[in-house]
């Protein structure tokens, strides 16, 4: 409880995990850093390349876990929300392009198929998983309209959920 830690966002708006992956992100985001705890969450900008990217997914998660591993840093990984499953009449024409994107990725189980490839990886490297992504499925399941848990209606959760999130890593770290 006295023990004080530093948190390093090294999140980049619209990364893909292939960004991340490279020899010099990895050396800039994780060498430099010396993490005790690597936070790595993929997969949502990753299935815009559709079906026919998941093996690149699957093959920079491995390439960046070893590299952590590597690094001595323990890791947890996030599988992100799900998105939006339907386009709001409210949507600019630009909006609604966007949210269609988003709603056939939801809908295809694309989205699931990528965060269900991430959790056999992470089993392969032992990585513990919070799953959010599970969480909205059963919110969903529930009857809960999870698009208006999307600030904007589309893929980025609101506040309250990142601070759901923030309490599930600390029992990672400190529970599990």
């Amino acid at each position: 409880p006295r023990v004080q830690f530093n948190v390093i966002n090294c999140g980049v708006s619209g990364a893909s995990c292939w960004h991340f992956a490279t020899d010099e992100s990895i050396a800039r985001y994780v060498t430099a850093h010396r993490p005790d705890l690597t936070v790595v969450s993929f997969g949502l900008n990753d299935s815009g390349k559709g079906f026919d990217g998941i093996a690149e997914y699957e093959n920079s998660l491995k390439k960046l876990f070893t590299a952590i591993k590597n690094e001595g840093s323990e890791i947890v990984f996030i599988t992100e929300n799900t998105v939006c499953d339907r386009v709001s009449e409210e949507f600019s024409d630009d909006l609604k392009i966007i949210a269609e994107d988003l709603k056939n990725r939801q809908n295809s189980g694309l989205l699931k198929t990528y965060f269900d490839a991430a959790k056999i990886i992470c089993e392969e490297f032992s990585v513990p998983v919070i799953d959010g992504y599970s969480f909205f499925e059963k919110l969903r399941v529930a009857g809960v309209d999870t698009n208006e848990l999307m600030a904007g209606h589309l893929n980025h959760p609101v506040r309250e959920y990142h601070r759901y999130l923030a309490v599930k890593i600390v029992e990672k770290m400190l529970l599990d």
